[in-house]
């Protein structure tokens, strides 16, 4: 794990479970050096030399080992030790620091986080398959087969207004004019 200061080796080396303490001290920290892929790269030689695993959140990772062009040769798991999640930091009493809030919560609830989440992961999944064709990206235009449905509904609505048309058309006839 690169070490810039995270609790997880510490939390590691004190747990009480055999596993997480087993892991904790076979735990080497490697030093950030500042570089093009975040001082990352001491980690990731290590990992392709095959006697590391890289600890860090799953989503960095995967983007980090695919933009220096190793995703193809390392293996992912996405079960996670602990979640990580992202925060932002802002002086207190900060005006905007509750329209920030509301922003996020609204974007969170109406699922466009993990839509771009899933776009961005998804692209990665793609960009490095083998089986990934260009042809399959492209975009189609529409037929008349997408607007089969629409078309559907349409005449269903217009049959069955006529019906009703047609009811109303006939009770009134029936009915003696006062």
């Amino acid at each position: 794990m690169l070490d810039y200061g995270e609790f997880v080796p510490e939390a590691l080396a004190t747990s009480s479970d055999a596993t997480l303490f087993a892991l904790g001290s076979k735990l080497d920290l490697s030093p950030v050096v500042e570089t093009q892929y975040y001082g990352e790269e001491g980690c990731v030689e290590m990992v392709l030399d095959g006697h590391h695993a890289h600890v860090e959140t799953y989503s960095f990772v995967k983007l980090l080992y695919s933009e220096m062009g190793h995703g193809d040769e390392v293996y992912f798991v996405k079960e996670q030790i602990y979640e990580a999640n992202l925060a932002f930091f802002f002086r207190k009493n900060t005006p905007w620091k509750y329209k920030f809030d509301q922003g996020i919560r609204r974007l969170v609830e109406a699922g466009l986080v993990h839509k771009w989440y899933d776009d961005i992961m998804d692209g990665l999944r793609r960009k490095h398959s083998k089986e990934y064709s260009q042809s399959e990206s492209a975009e189609k235009p529409l037929t008349l087969a997408h607007l089969q449905g629409p078309f559907l509904i349409y005449a269903v609505g217009q049959l069955l207004s006529a019906f009703i048309f047609l009811f109303e058309y006939f009770s009134s006839k029936q009915q003696p004019d006062s």
